[in-house]
This record gives structure tokens, C-alpha cells and sequence, in this order.
């Protein structure tokens, strides 16, 4: 099978466009059921960031490996999305379908043989990369986990999240007099991520990073509403095994 269809993806992108994430970070309390280990930078050409968060349950039979990479807009995620799959081990990774087809704006599931459980997730949702493997001894359901980065990435927050930390918010009122104009919406979104991860959200348009700054780029001459959120925290720590 070949990945050449990006441009087909391109076509089926219309909520990704206007969402973009930048220093997401997993912390403990996030997957229920699941013990967090480690997070791992990876070393990228790209701009923008990628990690790896590990998680274990059942003594370590069961381990999720949840790869993110943060790209400057939704174009280059999808290319990203590309280049994982052309890199498979597997060369027949289908499209995804039923619920987990519902998951980002293009989304990939491999299912074992045997079980039929979705052993792998890969999806892209607005500038993010995403790849949730299940890669312990027992194979284990990588769906649930590759719902819940969804709609992280994609939902405007709760007031405070899980762990309790309160999630600052405002929004700006872009008053666009003709499709395509641009406009500054975070002059700095490394000083932004420095307080923690930052998720802004457009009602049209597109959002897209250059250099540092996060440009939105009006979709019609109508005023869109966009939204910046910050959840604070640090990246989160591995807990001490007691075996």
C-alpha cells in the first residue's frame, strides 16, 4: 500500500485547520488506569517539538508507547502522518473506521489477527502528530488512550483540569475585512509554553506557526472568535516502582 494520498487528507481537514497546540505535555493523572514512566524527547529536523510518553499497567505486561509531535500547522502534520506510515514495519496500515475513524481529522488503526484488539492509533489532529502503539508482552487496546489525546488537543478545557490546576484563558475577536488576511495571535509562543501547554482554538479560518509567532488567517470577511488556553504544569515524572 502507498501513502500518496495527502491530498485527498488535505480535503477531508476542516476542524484541524483552525486548532493548534503547542508544549502539550501528558502528567500523571492523565490516562485512568495507567501508570506514566517517562517522557523521551526525540531529536527532529522539523520545526516544533516530538516526544515520547511511556505508560504501563499490569506490571509491566502492558505498555503504551504515545509518540507527539508538535508541527507548525495541520499541512505538515499531515506529511508527518506520511513519512510514520512509509516508515512502518507493517506496509498495509488501513484507514481507520467505526469509532476510532472519528478520532483527529485523519486517522490510521492497525488490529491484531488474533484478538482483533486496535494495537496502534495514528492520527493527526490540527498541528499534531500523533501514535499510540501498544509495544509490552500483552497486547493491549490503544484506542481509549488515542481518544482521550483527541479531545485534549481538540476541546476547549475544563475550568481546571484533572489534577486540579486552574486553566488560564482569554480570546480575541479578529475582525477581518476579507479572507486571507493574517493577524498575530501569540507574538511568542515559546514564552507562552514556557508557562505551560498552550491550545488555541478558532471558530474559522486557519491557524499556522511562523518563526515564533502563531499567525491566524481569516477564513471570510465575518469576525471569528479565537481562544488561547494554558494548562500550567511541567513535564511530567516517572514514579518510583517498587518490584
Amino acid at each position: 500500500m502507498t501513502y500518496d494520498d495527502i491530498e485527498q487528507w488535505a480535503a477531508e481537514v476542516i476542524e484541524g485547520r483552525r486548532i493548534f497546540n503547542a508544549g502539550f505535555r501528558m502528567l500523571p493523572d492523565d490516562l485512568q488506569d495507567w501508570e506514566f514512566v517517562k517522557s523521551v524527547p526525540i531529536e527532529t529536523s522539523r520545526e516544533g517539538s516530538e516526544l515520547v510518553h511511556m505508560w504501563q499497567r499490569g506490571g509491566g505486561r502492558e505498555l503504551l508507547r504515545i509518540q507527539v509531535a508538535e508541527l507548525a500547522d495541520w499541512s505538515q502534520a499531515l506529511e508527518r502522518l506520511r513519512e510514520d506510515l512509509q516508515m512502518s514495519m507493517r506496509s498495509d496500515i488501513p484507514r481507520a473506521t467505526g469509532a476510532l475513524g472519528k478520532l483527529g481529522d485523519i486517522a490510521f488503526g492497525a488490529r491484531t489477527p488474533e484478538t482483533d484488539i486496535p494495537a496502534a492509533v495514528t492520527f493527526v489532529r490540527g498541528n499534531v502528530f500523533v501514535s499510540v502503539r501498544s509495544v509490552g508482552d500483552r497486547v493491549a487496546d490503544a484506542s481509549p488512550a488515542a481518544s482521550w489525546l483527541d479531545e485534549a488537543l481538540s476541546r476547549p478545557p475544563r475550568p481546571k483540569d484533572p489534577a486540579g490546576k486552574a486553566i488560564r484563558t482569554r480570546w480575541i475577536e479578529t475582525k477581518p475585512r476579507r479572507a486571507g488576511m493574517e493577524e498575530i495571535i501569540v507574538g511568542r509562543v515559546a514564552e507562552a509554553t514556557a508557562e505551560g501547554w498552550l491550545k488555541v482554538l478558532a471558530t474559522d479560518g486557519e491557524l499556522r506557526r511562523r518563526g515564533d509567532s502563531l499567525i491566524y488567517v481569516s477564513g471570510s470577511a465575518k469576525p471569528s472568535r479565537v481562544e488561547l488556553f494554558v494548562r500550567p504544569g511541567v513535564p511530567a515524572r516517572g514514579k518510583a516502582r517498587s518490584d
